[in-house]
């Protein structure tokens, strides 16, 4: 991964904080003390978190969800994120793109910080 980032991308690691496995695995990313390389108005005050896979067309699972939940739980009580943390897909902060897809869009409402202003704008594919 990092061959293929020194090639196509200036960055020095892989853009996302966490990334959740189809399974619910979570694996760290660059980690939550380092800021994201993944949307550039956002960087500097967020987590971002990537569901790998192809969500246009897969389907998301309650186990990615259950498991990001534990994590934000864990980043609160670490004092990474505040409290009154808000989640977004990345389609409601950068409107007229696909990602993370439909499939997990469905479910980000499983998220109990999850604020929906903006979703009717996220491409379904």
């Amino acid at each position: 991964m990092l061959f293929w980032l020194d090639i196509h991308e200036p960055w020095y690691d892989i853009g996302p904080n966490f990334l959740v496995s189809g399974n619910g695995i979570v694996f760290e990313g660059r980690g939550a003390d380092v800021f994201p390389v993944m949307m550039v108005d956002w960087n500097r005050r967020s987590i971002m978190i990537m569901f790998l896979g192809d969500y246009r067309y897969d389907a998301s699972t309650i186990a990615q969800f259950e498991h990001v939940s534990v994590l934000l739980e864990e980043l609160v009580k670490k004092q990474v994120l505040t409290p009154d943390y808000t989640v977004w897909a990345s389609c409601q902060l950068s409107p007229h793109t696909i990602s993370p897809g439909i499939k997990v869009l469905e479910r980000m409402k499983l998220f109990e910080h999850w604020k929906q202003t903006n979703v009717s704008l996220c491409l379904k594919s």
